[in-house]
């Protein structure tokens, strides 16, 4: 009778745990939301940046030779954005990222800067372009994209 209650026991903890284990209903969470993109020279950021003077100062027009900050407005009900990525084409088949983010106080609805310096490329020549849009991504945690936000007009030389 021992062996049989033992039995019986055994088998249910496998069977819960088999029916339990593999959850095809996981929670991925919820892509974030890109709300603005922008580049700006690293002179428009020093005085306790803002938004509103992000958005006044944004530069369209970007020298190989020049530092910028890209600055980056999203919604990540989550609060879990780890990476963000620009690139010349809407496919990200090759893209410059900023990755393993952490945020000490994340937003839901935050913006954060970004050191862009098209100097420090190798090729930079490959990065030049006239009123194209250069495309912006974010991804959280669980690997969740945003959609694509392009940021259009810009002038690469």
């Amino acid at each position: 009778m021992k062996k049989t209650f033992l039995l019986g026991l055994l088998a249910a903890a496998i069977m819960t745990l088999t029916l339990t284990s593999c959850n095809p209903n996981v929670d991925t969470g919820t892509a974030p939301t890109i709300t603005g993109a922008s580049f700006v020279t690293p002179s428009d950021l020093i005085d306790n940046p803002v938004w509103s003077k992000v958005i006044e100062r944004e530069t369209k027009n970007l020298s190989l030779n020049q530092n910028y900050r890209l600055c980056v407005k999203w919604n990540d009900p989550d609060l879990d954005v780890v990476e963000v990525g620009i690139c010349q084409d809407d496919k990200f088949n090759s893209y410059w990222h900023w990755d393993q983010l952490k945020f000490d106080d994340p937003q839901k609805d935050m913006w954060a800067i970004f050191k862009f310096n098209l100097s420090e490329i190798n090729g930079k020549e490959n990065y030049i372009q006239n009123n194209k849009p250069v495309y912006v991504r974010v991804t959280d945690s669980k690997g969740n994209y945003s959609l694509i936000y392009a940021i259009n007009g810009i002038t690469v030389r």
